[in-house]
């Protein structure tokens, strides 16, 4: 290199070129590609770190010599601490059919909505539903779902109930599907959760008893047992009648009737059909209906159709005092 006479080397040429090109780019994609495959498979781990657990493979010489590739016992009981407590689960995942079977049994409906990365989670297998008093309480009064929030009935469950934490307890009513209790983003003791579920385990949904008053009921007018009463429904609106809506009603039975109303007729122009469809209603039997839609309530007879909302529905008759 040349120096001038003050003994400094002379300045680089300035040059131009390209720092990286297109194999670069393809070299970058594909170092993408792998981090995204490596945060997938430890997401995968992860989600599987207390439901199954893999024994040890011993590569040295002497005591744990010949077991490699095999599970032992110590991995079998660690796996087995944190399994689901698959003895009370209703076996299905669709809530809608857990409610019809919850009714049918006179029971609430747990839910326990479970996260793999939260601890907290195997931390309700492992502790509180294996506990042998919270599992009689369970199956005397409780029809129970376990769901994880990345299939598609738990992420329906998150997203129609607006839980924000988990795990999340919820003890749903199977005649309105209101939510009646909830914990979320915590463990709970066996012995907490037996406390809050104590005035479910007193009475059935159907008699329950909470917040200060008897729930909400209504009743059809009834007369002495030893009469039927003689019902009258308004007129039937002909098909395609501009302010009629269509009511379908399942019947205790489990049969379904549908009739057409006019939109201005009140909710106790269903229940005279209902007493209308039943004979042992007519006699004096109370009778109450109920919507699949959570919250919905049809404790005002004197309410039009078009403000409960109950056009196109599909309703429940159920009786307010079961023999």
């Amino acid at each position: 290199a040349a120096f001038t006479k003050y003994g400094v080397r002379d300045p680089i040429d300035i040059k131009q070129d390209t720092l990286y090109g297109d194999e670069f780019t393809q070299f970058d994609e594909r170092a993408h590609r792998r981090t995204e495959k490596r945060l997938l498979e430890e997401h995968e781990r992860a989600a599987a770190a207390f439901t199954k657990f893999e024994s040890p493979t011993t590569t040295t010489s002497g005591r744990g010599a010949g077991t490699s590739g095999k599970k032992d016992g110590g991995a079998g009981a660690l796996e087995a601490l944190f399994e689901p407590p698959t003895d009370l689960l209703f076996e299905g995942s669709d809530l809608d059919a857990a409610r019809a079977q919850a009714t049918v049994d006179h029971k609430w409906i747990l839910v326990n909505i479970q996260s793999a990365s939260e601890f907290a989670s195997h931390c309700l297998n492992r502790d509180t539903w294996s506990d042998p008093v919270v599992k009689e309480a369970v199956k005397s009064s409780f029809l129970m779902m376990q769901m994880y929030d990345t299939s598609d009935a738990g992420k329906k469950f998150l997203m129609w109930y607006r839980v924000s934490k988990l795990p999340c307890v919820a003890v749903l009513d199977p005649l309105t599907g209101s939510k009646m209790y909830s914990k979320e983003g915590q463990f709970v003791e066996p012995q907490t959760l037996l406390d809050d579920l104590l005035p479910f385990l007193d009475s059935s949904p159907m008699k329950f008893e909470g917040g200060g008053g008897k729930r909400e009921a209504t009743e059809a007018t009834t007369t002495t047992a030893a009469e039927e009463e003689v019902v009258v429904v308004e007129e039937e609106p002909p098909a395609g009648h501009s302010d009629a809506v269509t009511v379908v009603v399942t019947l205790v039975d489990g049969s379904r009737a549908k009739r057409r109303f006019l939109k201005g007729s009140t909710l106790n122009q269903v229940f005279l059909y209902c007493k209308s469809q039943v004979p042992e209603a007519r006699t004096g039997r109370t009778f109450r209906l109920v919507s699949r839609i959570p919250g919905l309530r049809l404790d005002d007879p004197s309410k039009t159709l078009e403000e409960a909302e109950v056009g196109g529905q599909v309703l429940m008759m159920d009786w307010t005092k079961k023999n």
